[in-house]
Parts: C-alpha cells; sequence; structure tokens
C-alpha cells in the first residue's frame, strides 16, 4: 500500500469514526502488502480483514471475491484501499457492500486515478473525478439509496529520493465515501477534504457541483510543466549560444586585429630594410657613375690598360718557360719555342706544350 493510501485511509477514520467505539469495520483486500489500514484504525472497535488470499492482515479468506460472508446490515463500516482497480466487476463489489452495510453505515474507497499497470493478479480500472457518482447511480438503480457524502483527487505525496522508492510516490488517488442511505448524510458533517491544502475535482457540500475541478491530471501538468521548463531550457541554451558566439566572435575579431596590427608591423620594418637597402644600392652606384665619369679615372685609363697586357705578357712568359723545361734544354728549347713562336704565334707554342705534357707552374 503506497503512502498516500495509508495517509487518506487514517484521515477517513479521524473523520468519520473519531467518535464511534465497539463498531465493526471489514476491510476488503487487507492483505498486508507494505502496509494496512489496520495500522491507523481507531482503538476500541472490531477489525476484520478480508480477502481472497491468506496472508499478514486477513482474518476471512474469501471463496468468491463477490460474495461477503456477512448478513444484511450487519456492518458499520467497510473501508477499501487500492482494490477495485483489481476488480473485474467492481459494480458487484459495491453492490455487496452495500448489502451488508446498515442503513447509516459508510463505504471508504480508495482507487487510483492514474500510474502504471500493476496487477494482483489482473489490473483493470482507473478511476476519474465522476466515478463517486456513475457508482451512487448504480446503486440506486440495483434498489438502494446511497449518497456521496465526498469524493476528490489528492495530489502526489512526496517527492521520490531513490529509484527504489519510485513507485510509491506515483499516484493520485481517487477518494471517495459514500453512506448506505441518503437520509443519514446529515449525521456526517465533517468531510477529509477538508484537512487537505492541496486536492482536486472535490465534491463535498453538493456532490453536483465540482470544487476545483481540473481538467487536466497532474501526469498531464507535470507533462506540460516539463515541456514549458524544456522550451524555456532550450531558449536559454540559445541565448547562451549567441552570448558564446558573439563574444568568440568579438575575441576572434580582436585576435586578427592584433595580427593584422603585427603583420603591418612587421611588413613596415622589412619596408624599411628594403628602403635601407635600395638607398645603399643608391648610392653605391652613384659613388659608381662619380668615379667612372672622374677625371683621375680616364688618367689611369692607360695604366689599366698596361696593367691587364702585363698580366697577359707574364702569362706567356710562364708558358714559354714551361715549354722549355718540358722538351730538354733551355737554350735550345728558346731558340726552337722563337721559330715556333714566329710561325704559329702563342697558340701554337701552346698546343705544342700541351702536346709534351702538363703545363709545371714552378718559379
Amino acid at each position: 500500500m503506497h503512502p498516500s493510501a495509508v495517509d487518506y485511509g487514517s484521515r477517513f477514520f479521524s473523520t468519520y469514526c473519531k467518535e464511534q467505539s465497539g463498531i465493526t469495520i471489514v476491510d476488503i483486500g487487507s492483505q498486508d502488502v507494505n502496509g494496512s489500514l489496520r495500522d491507523v484504525a481507531p482503538s476500541g472497535i472490531k477489525y476484520i480483514g478480508v480477502d481472497f488470499c491468506q496472508g499478514k492482515g486477513v482474518d476471512v479468506l474469501l471463496t468468491d471475491p463477490y460474495v461477503l460472508p456477512f448478513g444484511d446490515a450487519s456492518v458499520d463500516v467497510v473501508v477499501c484501499s487500492s482494490v477495485f482497480e483489481h476488480s473485474e466487476f467492481f459494480w458487484l463489489l459495491f453492490l455487496e457492500v452495500m448489502r451488508i452495510l446498515k442503513p447509516d453505515g459508510l463505504f471508504y474507497l480508495n482507487a487510483p486515478s492514474n500510474g502504471f499497470v500493476h496487477r494482483y493478479p489482473v489490473d483493470c480500472w482507473r478511476f476519474y473525478p465522476d466515478s463517486g457518482l456513475a457508482l451512487v447511480a448504480w446503486g440506486k438503480k440495483n434498489g438502494y439509496a446511497p449518497a456521496l457524502l465526498e469524493s476528490f483527487i489528492g495530489e502526489k505525496y512526496g517527492d521520490v529520493i531513490t529509484e527504489d522508492m519510485r513507485n510509491e510516490y506515483l499516484w493520485n488517488d481517487t477518494v471517495a465515501v459514500f453512506v448506505k442511505n441518503e437520509e443519514f448524510k446529515g449525521k456526517y458533517l465533517d468531510r477529509i477534504v477538508l484537512s487537505l491544502d492541496a486536492y482536486s475535482n472535490g465534491r463535498f457540500d453538493n456532490p453536483e457541483i465540482p470544487t476545483n475541478e481540473q481538467f487536466f491530471t497532474e501526469d498531464f501538468l507535470l507533462l506540460n510543466k516539463q515541456r514549458d521548463e524544456l522550451c524555456v531550457l532550450r531558449e536559454s541554451l540559445k541565448e547562451r549560444y549567441e552570448r558564446e558566439a558573439e563574444a568568440f566572435k568579438e575575441r576572434y575579431e580582436r585576435e586578427a586585429e592584433a595580427f593584422k596590427v603585427l603583420y603591418e608591423r612587421e611588413v613596415e620594418a622589412l619596408s624599411c630594410i628594403v628602403s635601407e637597402r635600395d638607398n645603399q644600392i643608391d648610392s653605391l652606384s652613384h659613388e659608381i657613375s662619380v668615379l667612372v665619369n672622374s677625371r683621375s679615372w680616364r688618367l689611369t685609363t692607360g695604366l689599366r690598360s698596361l696593367g691587364y697586357s702585363a698580366r697577359g705578357l707574364r702569362n706567356r712568359i710562364r708558358l714559354i718557360v714551361s715549354f722549355a723545361r718540358s722538351n730538354g734544354g733551355f737554350l735550345r728549347v728558346l731558340s726552337k719555342s722563337v721559330s715556333v713562336l714566329r710561325k704559329d704565334g702563342f697558340s701554337g707554342l701552346k698546343q705544342k706544350a700541351d702536346c709534351v705534357g702538363p703545363v709545371a707552374h714552378g718559379a
């Protein structure tokens, strides 16, 4: 039994049974599965738990889930929590409850309006805001005169702390309280719903007029809330992305501008170096031009030509000496060399020297 079912059961007992002692309470589906209404029932009463499965909290084992082993109008209160969703023919069980209740007897019903599939052994139904009125109409159609004292849909309980606890906090319980005979409505003036901070689709003073009517289930509202939060998050991420993109753009532009300045400085420095070299070349060119056109350059032209000739003559003398050394005595060869010079010139002399052997450069 999930926490909200236990809490609403406790509120029922404190609201409707606080001044009744010695009454008989029958709990349909009383097997203790993670809790039981017996744990929160008032003292000084006769509590009988019935179920079609044997287990903790079961006093009477049912052979037929739609036949309660009690006489007509013999029970003061019947409580049934987290059972009707598993009953294939819950409307038959409702009539059986009406049968065993005393005329002023009360029926407390708690069944889920939402939640996941949970079979014990089947899971067939969920109960919406008009379920209580439908059961009243069904009872009247079958010869009873029940009245709906109150009904409401409770909010989810608590925060989900761990994964293991998640299933215990998913439920929005539909709670309804009936009196067997509508002529005893005035006997019960207090209501569970008045002790709640939050609920939806409540019916109490005038069951035909709902209070805090809500057309969307809490699951749907939570889904819409999550969707809205997702949209806000998406917009936030979009704005963050745009801000970061703008910041990156500004940073890139600053870095590009800094690089541009650095590049321009480098180009300017290289331009200065090139300009300086150009100036040096121009200066040297000018100096050469001045030198070439100077009087001293013109006066020394002959001396430069003589120097060139002297260098040529020196090479020729070295050639003759080399030829002479490679061919024997100096005087004899000198005479022969002169003959070759007269006949073939220096080119012929060089050719003959090359035929004899490589030129040896000596003293």
